[in-house]
């Protein structure tokens, strides 16, 4: 894993491996060493071995959680965007999609019996 700098008030932690690039923007008070969660993000290399696409680049997507420090998913995007081309992480051309994501839901399969006990 790996910590930059996106903004002045935002930073980035990833891991990249084989074309693919995972990580999570957030706003970091180093001071009070708190942290939160901004956006996590993911991205890959796409076009080379994709019939549909024209040109190879690389795809962002972004998912901005809501009630955080920046909600704007195209701003929060397009600084992360800045921010891995500044260190080389990607390269041009990028097709970032910012999505607004919807508050996490738990969503069990499989079998839990056993977590959900019988409370009566």
């Amino acid at each position: 894993m790996r910590d930059i700098k996106v903004n002045d008030t935002l930073s980035a932690r990833h891991w990249a491996s084989d074309g693919l690039l995972v990580g999570d923007v957030y706003n970091a008070d180093w001071a009070e060493r708190k942290y939160t969660l901004v956006a996590p993000f993911c991205g890959r290399i796409e076009g080379d071995d994709v019939k549909s696409s024209l040109v190879a680049h690389t795809r962002i997507n972004c998912f901005v959680v809501p009630n955080r420090i920046d909600t704007d998913p195209s701003r929060v995007g397009e600084a992360l965007v800045d921010a891995l081309i500044r260190e080389n992480i990607c390269a041009e051309p990028i097709m970032l999609m910012p999505h607004a994501a919807e508050s996490p839901k738990a969503m069990p399969y499989g079998e839990w019996n056993w977590f959900f006990k019988d409370q009566s």
